[in-house]
């Protein structure tokens, strides 16, 4: 009784497959779904375009009516003419000069660009110049031990030494992955293979089975509690006989 359920949409005796299903059908749920979304009210966030209100325009100052009320110009011309006006000012803000001191010579110069530094390529270019000389150091290519200038964390002197050394480095890579390998085969297995053949004996001397007697050791039992109990079994056994 407590599955059945009457379908609110076509009236109909129906049993429940699950505790939250309301509708007989899917017919019936989509019939509710369609009624639920008519009854459902409007946004409130859609604009209401029955409140009229009246404003200025920004160009031409004539009072229009309008239903948005974010609404500045009257017409797309007016529109048109602030972009115009607007790209105007830009154009006239860029055009204004500025006065910098470079940093190389400490001339003053004028320029319309806001982020220009330099009075001239040539000073741009000694200033980088400069800033190389700061980091400039010696090394010594650790391929060939030929010492060289350099300006970063460069590590070889030429190419050819730096090929050199990333095959040096495979080769010995490579030896590596083999001698952990043939570490593995020749300790890893043999270990396996002599824990299990003990395992193997110790459930022979303890009468079991490897399954059971694993089963046993998981359980918390010993080797030496289970060897016992199997004496004792023979010992009552040949007792009995």
């Amino acid at each position: 009784m407590l599955n059945k359920k009457i379908c609110p949409i076509c009236g109909k005796n129906f049993e429940r497959q699950h505790n939250s299903q309301k509708y007989c059908s899917l017919k019936c749920a989509h019939i509710a779904k369609v009624q639920l979304s008519k009854n459902y009210p409007k946004s409130k966030h859609k604009r209401d375009t029955s409140k009229v209100h009246k404003a200025q325009c920004h160009i031409c100052g004539k009072i229009f009516e309008t239903t948005r009320g974010n609404k500045i110009y009257c017409s797309d011309e007016c529109y048109i003419q602030s972009c115009r006006i607007r790209s105007r000012q830009k154009s006239k803000l860029k055009s204004e000069k500025r006065t910098h001191t470079c940093p190389v010579c400490g001339e003053t110069f004028e320029t319309t660009r806001g982020n220009k530094k330099f009075c001239s390529s040539e000073c741009r270019v000694n200033y980088f110049l400069m800033k190389v000389k700061v980091r400039k150091h010696m090394a010594q290519c650790p391929v060939c031990g030929k010492s060289f200038e350099t300006y970063g964390p460069r590590k070889y002197c030429s190419l050819d030494c730096r090929h050199e050394a990333i095959v040096e480095y495979g080769r010995r890579w490579k030896e590596n992955c083999k001698l952990i390998s043939s570490q593995r085969v020749a300790e890893v297995k043999p270990q396996i293979v002599t824990s299990l053949e003990d395992k193997v004996r110790q459930a022979e001397q303890c009468g079991l089975s490897y399954g059971k007697y694993t089963a046993q050791l998981r359980l918390g039992k010993t080797f030496e509690e289970l060897r016992a109990a199997h004496l004792e079994e023979i010992t009552e056994k040949g007792a009995t006989s």
